[in-house]
Parts: C-alpha cells; structure tokens; sequence
C-alpha cells in the first residue's frame, strides 16, 4: 500500500490537476476570508468558512448573493479525482495492481490517502489563518480550529464521492461530470436556501409541499432506491442484482405508504440533514456548537463510499 501512496502522490503532485486543486482551494479560502475578516472586520474565521457573501448593489434586492465556498468545491473535488482510477484502466495498469500481493482495500486506501495529503496542503495553510488573525484582533483559537474540522472533514468526504465516481468509468471527463453530479446532488438541499429560490412563492408553494407530503417523501424514498439499486448494478454488473434491490426497496416504501402515509410526514427534511454533508459546517455556525453526530456524518460518508470503491475495484479485479 506504501508503494502505491508513493506512486499517486508523485502523479498528483507532478500533474497540473493536483496543483490546480490546491490552488483553487487557497484562492476560494482566501476570498472568503479577505472578506467577513479583513474587509468586514470579524475575528470569527468560522464565518469565512461556511456563510454566503452578500455584496450591496444598487439593484433590487440591493445585495449580489455568492454561495458559501463549499458550494465551489463540488467543482474542485472532481478535479483531482478524475485521473486516480481512469489512468490505471486507460493504461492498463490495474491488470497489474491485479498481480500484485495486496488487496483492493490496500490499492483504495493508498489512492485515497495520497488524495488526502493533496488536500492537507491547503487544510494546513488554511490551520494557519487563525495564528494570523491573531495578530489583529482576538481570536477564539478553540472556536477557530472547531470551525476548520467539520470543512476539512467534507473535503475528505468530497474527494471519497469522487473517487468512488471515478472508479465506476474510463474517461477523465465523464468521472469529472460523475463526481461534480454527485456532490451536486448532495449540495442540492442547501439550494433551498439561496435568495433566487426562497424569494419565488410558486418555488416556495413547491417546498412546503415537498416538505410536508407523505407522497413527496414516497418520490424521494423511489429516487434513492433507483439510486442504490443502479449503483449495485454498475458495481456487481448484474442487471438483475440491480433490479431486484431496487424493486424491493420500492416495494417497501410503497407498502408504508399505502398502509400507514402518516410515518412519511416531514421525512424529507430528517432526510436532507441526514444526507447533505454540506450542511454540518453551517449547522456549527448557526448553533454554534460542534456536534459529534456531525463529525460522524461526515466520516460516514467517507467510509461508505471508500468500500464502495472498493467493491468496484474488488469486481474489476476479479472480472
């Protein structure tokens, strides 16, 4: 596995995209920061770090709304996974990891952990900003570093996402679409929010709706069905496997649906916290408080979808 993470470090680190990732993540970190602490005056770097920017303008609503720079890193994720899994099939190297005495997990891991010191690199300038702060203003050092985990923990769980979605083609630029779709999808709840949406009534009557209807939370139930249902078929390569989880899952949740509606009431939104890892570091800004059920998420999340690669490297292996 050593040799592996030494072999995906050097190809990242001696690539253009490792490099363009690490400069995007400074460049959007540094925006966000140069504005809520050096331009608005705050010492609270966790506002830097999860809150939108709102710049006055002389238009109607008055401000021009950008996302939270974690909605950015949907676009920058993709790009460092894209090559870590296609580049082996493209040159048939994974028929020789095959040979090799270690297993998928070993290959995965090295992958991922050779990723995930890509990504401290920007994590550990980031780690720096506090002391810097510091220079100015007072800054709550626990406060600081409790805001910076839950970030650097999404990433990690951003780039396994990607990673997963990676090894499930060929291609650099469909996995780059695969991963960008995919974390998009998970940032899709925290959309919601966004001024262009919550300012529309009939998008706002389409919501409520959504948030409050048994057949709503049925719709979704289905959606992740077909969901898990065409992961197991692109990993395992069995149509049937694919269909037959899928139909039973949908089968259930019709089953509680036509008997018993009511235990689907407000299912959606239990649904979109448990399922938008984006939304765990706003939630510390918000309540202040770093929970643990939201560290756990997001592990989660990177666990999942590390065995996932696995199992899509293991049916690879084994084809």
């Amino acid at each position: 596995m050593s040799a592996i993470y030494k072999r995906e470090l050097r190809a990242a680190l001696g690539h253009l995209y490792g490099w363009l990732f690490i400069a995007g993540c400074l460049f959007l970190s540094g925006t966000w920061i140069a504005y809520f602490n050096f331009l608005m005056g705050s010492a609270d770097i966790g506002s830097a770090l999860c809150l939108p920017i709102f710049l006055p303008v002389k238009a109607d609503p008055g401000y021009f709304y950008i996302p939270q720079a974690a909605f950015f890193t949907v676009f920058l994720c993709p790009v460092l996974t894209m090559t870590c899994m296609t580049r082996d099939k493209r040159d048939g190297t994974d028929a020789f990891l095959s040979s090799l005495p270690v297993r998928s997990t070993g290959i995965v891991l090295g992958k991922y952990l050779a990723l995930l010191t890509v990504y401290a690199i920007p994590v550990g300038v980031l780690c720096l900003m506090p002391l810097l702060l510091s220079a100015f203003a007072e800054v709550d050092m626990a406060a600081a570093y409790a805001a910076i985990l839950p970030v650097a923990l999404l990433g990690a769980a951003s780039i396994a996402v990607c990673l997963f979605m990676s090894s499930l083609t060929d291609k650099r630029l469909t996995a780059y679409l695969a991963g960008a779709g995919a974390l998009l999808f998970l940032y899709l709840p925290m959309m919601l929010q966004w001024p262009a949406i919550a300012r529309s009534m009939t998008l706002l009557k389409v919501v409520d709706w959504f948030f409050t209807s048994p057949l709503a939370s049925f719709l979704l139930l289905t959606l992740y069905a077909l969901l898990i249902g065409l992961t197991v078929w692109r990993i395992s390569r069995s149509l049937a496997a694919g269909a037959v989880t899928s139909a039973v899952l949908v089968l259930a949740s019709a089953v509680v649906f036509l008997v018993k509606p009511t235990l689907l009431e407000g299912l959606c939104p239990s649904l979109r916290i448990s399922t938008s890892p984006f939304a765990i570091p706003e939630t510390l800004i918000t309540y202040n408080e770093l929970t643990i059920s939201g560290i756990v998420i997001l592990l989660s999340y990177t666990a999942l979808f590390l065995c996932f690669t696995v199992l899509s490297a293991e049916y690879r292996r084994h084809k």
